[in-house]
């Protein structure tokens, strides 16, 4: 029983590493949200643990590191699931809604493609964030008396 287990347990890790690989050939920057993963597995039990998700996060992070990729993990407090990503309005989403209607404009959306979205632009404004204040801390100067650094504001994903 324990082979089989141990089994398992390789081609999971082996199944994370050619994800990994996957994505990061495809993608310069990732964002992803930092997940309480011990609240659910309180809330939906084992079956949190067999996706090992925390596991395929260190290694995208040990590839992408490997690979000159940038990895973003955006806060869990982070409103994602009931804001609307086309308004900004944010309202009540229980767990058993899987499309989300906006009350205010309208926008009708799958809840996991609207979360998604809204990870999406919380990763644009942290990159954002974190150029503006390289900006602002940089000393360097380049060629011409102009800073090294310009540019980086108008990055995308």
């Amino acid at each position: 029983m324990s082979r089989r287990h141990i089994r398992i347990a390789h081609k999971r890790l082996d199944f994370h590493f050619q994800l990994a690989h996957d994505l990061c050939d495809q993608y310069e920057v990732m964002v992803f949200e930092d997940l309480n993963l011990d609240a659910m597995k309180k809330l939906w039990g084992r079956k949190i643990s067999d996706l090992g998700f925390a596991q395929f996060i260190k290694v995208l992070d040990w590839v992408a590191l490997k690979r000159g990729k940038r990895i973003i993990k955006i806060s869990r407090w982070e409103r994602t699931t009931g804001k609307c990503s086309h308004c900004g309005h944010t309202q009540k989403l229980g767990l058993s809604e899987r499309v989300f209607k906006c009350e205010c404009c309208g926008n009708t959306l799958g809840r996991d493609h609207n979360a998604a979205i809204n990870i999406l632009e919380a990763g644009h404004r942290l990159i954002l964030s974190q150029s503006t204040e390289v900006l602002a801390n940089s000393k360097a100067v380049g060629v011409n008396g102009r800073s090294p650094c310009l540019g980086i504001g108008s990055m995308s994903l």
